[in-house]
């Protein structure tokens, strides 16, 4: 497990979560990540804050952090295109701004994924929780897994 991963998330206008966002990427135990974010033409966008926050808690299994500000509104694609083409990782991982890693173990649970099975794309579930942290449904549902299988 030696690839660089490339952690994306993307952000526009609301701010709320970030900070944990930002948080379940620095306490991932994989050795090798890059963090970008990418703000999509938002008036008040944080991003000193944002950096000054990230420096103070980035341990040195964070390689690098790139934070990409649009001056207007490109749209998801285009930001997530951008975003992409800076990405210097052997694999991408898109986290919203909203979302959070369940775990620290995330990242490298993904990589031992990509590793054993040689595969080109990889797509996980997730746990869609409530404002007190319960969790409410898996996306998809178990249904939905069935149909994709």
């Amino acid at each position: 497990m030696n690839e660089l991963v490339s952690v994306v998330t993307l952000t526009y206008q609301k701010f709320e979560k970030l900070f944990d966002t930002i948080d379940s990427v620095l306490c991932q135990d994989y050795s090798k990540i890059e963090y970008i974010i990418s703000d999509d033409g938002s008036m008040n966008f944080p991003e000193e804050k944002i950096r000054q926050y990230i420096e103070e808690r980035r341990n040195e299994n964070i390689k690098s952090v790139r934070i990409i500000t649009h001056d207007k509104n490109q749209g998801t694609v285009k930001n997530i295109n951008c975003a992409y083409r800076q990405a210097k990782g052997d694999i991408l991982i898109p986290l919203s701004a909203d979302d959070a890693f369940l775990s620290n173990n995330v990242v490298r649970r993904i990589v031992e994924v990509f590793e054993k099975r040689g595969c080109e794309v990889l797509t996980v579930g997730r746990i869609l929780y409530n404002e007190q942290g319960e969790p409410v449904r898996n996306i998809p549902t178990k249904k939905e897994s069935q149909i994709l299988e």
